[in-house]
């Protein structure tokens, strides 16, 4: 075993750091893994780091959106972006003119009401004897 020989550390102490149980935070993730992969399969692969981690306090555990997001990482897990809706049934309809929410400032001439003056409607007018509607 030329390990020990490469580090410059003694066999014993060698041994003694194989055998050691991992740091408590290593632990505690191997613990946290499973129950990830676990949540974001169960949402189809939509869950990113936040709702993960409100799913694991949901369940009791504790533990910080970073520390979520890296073990996802290393994980390979990573959530699938929304599509934009796009109706299919309909066109998109283009205007000659632009909406008011656009704030063009040239002038478009434009069939609009009227702002002035007396309006009457062919309706409201009497009709003479023998006339019908346009």
């Amino acid at each position: 075993m030329n390990w020990p020989k490469r580090l410059k550390e003694s066999k014993s102490g060698f041994c003694a750091h194989r055998k050691k149980a991992g740091r408590p935070r290593a632990q505690r993730d191997r613990q946290l893994r499973p129950m990830i992969n676990a949540i974001f399969h169960e949402s189809r692969r939509t869950y990113g780091s936040p709702r993960v981690r409100i799913e694991l306090q949901r369940l009791g555990e504790r533990c910080g959106k970073n520390r979520i997001a890296k073990l996802m990482g290393i994980e390979g897990l990573r959530a699938r972006q929304k599509r934009r809706f796009r109706p299919k049934t309909t066109q998109r309809v283009r205007t000659r003119f632009p909406s008011p929410t656009t704030g063009s400032r040239r002038s478009h001439h434009r069939i609009g009401p009227i702002s002035s003056g007396k309006v009457t409607s062919l309706i409201s007018r009497p009709l003479r004897a023998g006339c019908s509607l346009p």
